[in-house]
């Protein structure tokens, strides 16, 4: 089984999922209103293009501009599948954020044939959506903040951890519950020397990557389909494992021969934005195996 298919997830079923999550999920999602805005561009961007189609389809030619804005509305669209396997804002903002852009430009355009009091009325849907974000930001922002996506008031006004100790979160700032997670993987993980080699088989990437043992996986996160295309990648994993050189990362305890378990901490949920099942299990674990024979 792969791990789409696991959480639900199989090809037949990837579109259907992507359209009931941009028009069904978001639009009833409470705790957090950032996703309707980007059912809001999806619709926009679907509309405008819809129509610069049907403007070439009766053979009338496009503006220069009218041919860019069509161009960044294709593009706009084909980045929500980006966000087919793992519908999360962190995805939408690097995929189809450029669709703002296309809603401003259609937006000044249009007014500019209008009356006074119809632009009033077409500015105070975007003057409530500001209001709707500045609640959820000072009000509500706890359930709706993430390292990848801050929206807590103290973290944009630089009020985190800086972090130092760890290379790949320097310059970064973090909310202490996150740092403080990583910073206990980190310290595990460090006491170990280069004769041992690390292997994960969870989905976070950032446990993998934290520290400097040696790596023999391809991706930083475990995928089985790369054993089923790469044995030889599997087997020189078991090899380490049986000659007991592996600090390994999984998300249970997995009871393996000369093995034991030195760290086990209950993951930091809602900061992993393209692992969604993990916000909703609050007794998801990461544990740290290494051999028995290890003296900490």
């Amino acid at each position: 089984m792969t791990l789409q298919s696991k959480h639900g997830l199989t090809i037949s079923n990837l579109l259907p999922n992507l359209f009931k999550s941009i028009f069904i999920t978001s639009l009833h999602d409470v705790h957090d209103s950032r996703r309707i805005f980007f059912t809001i561009i999806f619709c926009w961007n679907f509309v405008i293009l819809f129509y610069f189609l049907k403007k070439l389809f009766l053979n009338k030619n496009l503006a220069p501009n009218e041919a860019i804005v069509m161009e960044f509305c294709l593009v706009t669209l084909l980045g929500y599948l980006n966000a087919i396997h793992s519908y999360d804002l962190f995805r939408l903002i690097n995929g189809s954020s450029l669709g703002v852009g296309v809603i401003i430009y259609s937006v000044i355009q249009t007014s500019q044939r209008l009356g006074r009091k119809i632009k009033m009325i077409l500015l105070l849907p975007l003057i409530s959506i500001c209001f709707i974000w500045a609640n959820s930001l000072i009000f509500s922002a706890s359930p709706t903040s993430a390292v990848y996506i801050p929206w807590r008031l103290d973290i944009l006004m630089g009020k985190a951890v800086l972090s130092t100790e760890i290379s790949i979160f320097k310059g970064k700032l973090l909310k202490p519950e996150y740092y403080n997670f990583y910073r206990d993987i980190y310290q595990h993980i460090s006491k170990f020397d280069h004769s041992h080699y690390i292997v994960n088989y969870t989905l976070d990437p950032v446990a993998m990557i934290i520290n400097n043992l040696p790596k023999v996986q391809m991706a930083s996160i475990y995928f089985p389909l790369i054993e089923q295309a790469y044995p030889e990648e599997a087997k020189r994993i078991q090899e380490i494992i049986n000659t007991k050189k592996a600090v390994i990362l999984s998300d249970k305890d997995i009871h393996l021969p000369g093995y034991k378990v030195i760290f086990s901490k209950t993951w930091f949920s809602g900061e992993v934005p393209w692992i969604p099942w993990l916000r909703n299990d609050s007794l998801a674990m990461i544990y740290i195996s290494v051999p028995e024979e290890t003296e900490m």
